[in-house]
């Protein structure tokens, strides 16, 4: 008799539990049909208009929220002007290439100052 015969003999019966070997083998499972495709998304609709329903109060309250934010945000800066030029400045509605061939003659003050109202 080996000394882990000895020791497994002096094992409480719960301990000796854990090194029994496996049960007996059982087949597998039978595979469950799955439900149909329509019925799966019919169940999910009803499942998000459940939650939708139960999330009502939120969605309205973020709504107004939202609302009233954007209300105050736009009465802080009053109204907006856009870059617009006026009507006696001249656009820039020619290729660069026939202004000049070299970059650093480009004369960029007067290329952006449609763009600069502030």
């Amino acid at each position: 008799v080996s000394e882990w015969e000895n020791h497994f003999d002096l094992l409480t019966p719960k301990v000796k539990t854990r090194y029994l070997p496996p049960a007996d083998l059982h087949d597998i499972p039978p595979i469950m049909a799955m439900p149909p495709f329509l019925h799966q998304v019919m169940y999910n609709i009803r499942r998000n208009f459940l939650v939708m329903w139960r999330n009502q109060k939120t969605k309205v309250l973020d709504f107004f929220v939202v609302v009233a934010a954007v209300a105050f945000v736009t009465l802080l800066d009053g109204t907006t002007k856009y870059a617009i030029t006026e009507e006696g400045e001249k656009t820039l509605t020619v290729p660069l290439s026939v202004i000049t061939d070299n970059v650093d003659d480009l004369p960029l003050a007067q290329m952006f100052a449609p763009f600069q109202a502030a």
